[in-house]
């Protein structure tokens, strides 16, 4: 495959050299050489520093793809020094991932007074552009027509969001051996193995002298279909279930002001029970996700999908799961509960919320540290204080008719999955299944005017520990 791709490089890269205008150009660089193949690359170049100061200078190398369904970037800093009036031979980490498609890489080098100082325009001097197209092996096409899906959050993760990966766990999945994943994939046995142990490393395959194995649920698309089929049954009988009980909620919601239980005033976002006079945020994240979604998936253990985790790395085994056709089972929902001996608290989206991650994060987990967040500047989330007491009971006539749906859907689930080679329903199978069957029963109820969408669906819930 790669000597294909050599060819096609020779025909097809674009070089583009610029300037910086708000600086002299003192540092001359030669031709530079860099080897277009995933993983981590070394560009190698001369550079020449004719002043007669001593210079600090940082490599900037960033990789865009484009062209598939998947666009994973990347950027890799490199610092190195140029003593006064010498030339060296330099190299610049680049790091390309696994994909197919466009790849846009460009090498920019800055003058910086330290090599710990932050790049800025007006420090660079130096801008090179490559563009390489990767082209997928013809055994590949009928996988990448059928885009394989991670759980929300875990899919930009940078371990999970190219396309090798992806369809490494469904070969694996297949039962492929290592040779044929190679042959399949056009990648080079290096770059396969090192993706291998990455992955091993965080518990999502197993490894043997002999064989590799799937410790997560990879549910190809023969199966998919068959559960969508689970999934749609069980979502038509809950907005049925629903729809019917809205008018005992109502009613439960007036009886409990008239006792003095709960408050009137929709505006008093202090009180714990406010959020029960908005339907869509209530029926969405309380009724669907904190009741009925951890009744399916976790059955009595609290559902804490990032517990050990956060957001931004997402790596919790026990929630994992690889569909393919994706496009077919939208699985949109965000759930987020977050136990403390202090607050509890729930992130709910109908949709992934637009989450803004510390720069090291990725090191955070290596350290076995959580990782900082915050929402992105501008982005909305409507926050509720929550009495999970007087909760439970508004919401017992549009959640307790769903025992018996669920116990059903659970085992017919559970043998239909069995029956396609899996060794039991695991956490992360039920949570892709209830994130398919959520999605579709907010949407229709909400098509169909039983509940009103508020804001931008995304919500905070918050209640102090007792």
């Amino acid at each position: 495959m790669y000597r294909a791709i050599a060819v096609i490089l020779a025909l097809i890269i674009t070089l583009s050299v610029t300037s910086s205008l708000a600086q002299e150009q003192t540092i001359e660089v030669g031709e530079i050489v860099l080897p277009l193949e995933w993983g981590l690359q070394k560009a190698s170049f001369d550079i020449t520093n004719p002043t007669e100061e001593l210079k600090f200078v940082t490599a900037e190398a960033v990789v865009q793809f484009s062209g598939s369904y998947l666009g994973p970037n990347r950027r890799a800093l490199s610092p190195f020094i140029l003593p006064p009036g010498e030339s060296v031979d330099a190299t610049a980490d680049v790091y390309i991932p696994g994909n197919y498609g466009r790849a846009d890489i460009t090498l920019r080098l800055y003058d910086v007074i330290d090599t710990l100082d932050l790049l800025a325009a007006g420090n660079k001097f130096f801008q090179q552009g490559f563009s390489v197209l990767i082209p997928a092996p013809k055994a590949l096409e009928p996988y990448l027509e059928r885009p394989i899906s991670l759980p929300p959050r875990v899919e930009i993760h940078p371990l999970f969001d190219f396309e090798f990966v992806r369809l490494l766990m469904v070969l694996v999945r297949e039962g492929k051996s290592l040779d044929e994943i190679i042959e399949i994939t056009g990648a080079k046995p290096a770059y396969v193995n090192d993706v291998i142990e990455t992955v091993v490393e965080k518990g999502y395959l197993s490894r043997s002298s002999d064989s590799i194995t799937v410790n997560i649920p990879v549910i190809l698309e023969d199966e998919a279909r068959s559960e969508l089929e689970i999934a749609v049954a069980t979502s038509d009988s809950l907005v049925a279930l629903i729809t019917g009980g809205m008018d005992a909620y109502w009613l439960g919601i007036d009886s409990l002001i008239a006792a003095g239980a709960m408050g009137a005033d929709t505006n008093d976002f202090l009180d714990g029970s406010v959020v029960l006079h908005f339907t869509y945020p209530t029926v969405s994240a309380l009724a669907l996700w904190w009741d009925l979604g951890q009744r399916f998936i976790t059955r009595s253990a609290p559902l804490l999908i990032y517990d050990g985790t956060d957001p931004c790395n997402a790596d919790n085994p026990y929630y994992m799961y690889a569909v393919q056709s994706s496009d077919e089972f939208p699985t949109n929902h965000f759930y987020f509960w977050n136990l403390s001996q202090q607050l509890h608290t729930i992130l709910y989206g109908d949709g992934p919320p637009d989450i803004k991650c510390n720069e090291n994060f990725l090191l955070a987990a290596k350290r076995g540290t959580r990782a900082g967040w915050r929402y992105a500047e501008g982005y909305r989330v409507e926050r509720f204080m929550m009495d999970t007491a007087l909760t439970r009971t508004v919401l017992a006539p549009i959640t307790a008719p769903a025992t018996e749906l669920l116990d059903s859907t659970y085992f017919t689930l559970r043998d239909m999955a069995v029956g396609f080679g899996h060794k039991r329903l695991s956490f992360g199978h039920r949570y892709w299944f209830w994130n398919v069957v959520a999605t579709r029963t907010l949407r229709i109820l909400a098509e169909n005017g039983v509940i009103e969408r508020r804001g931008n669906g995304q919500y905070r819930f918050e209640e102090r520990a007792r």
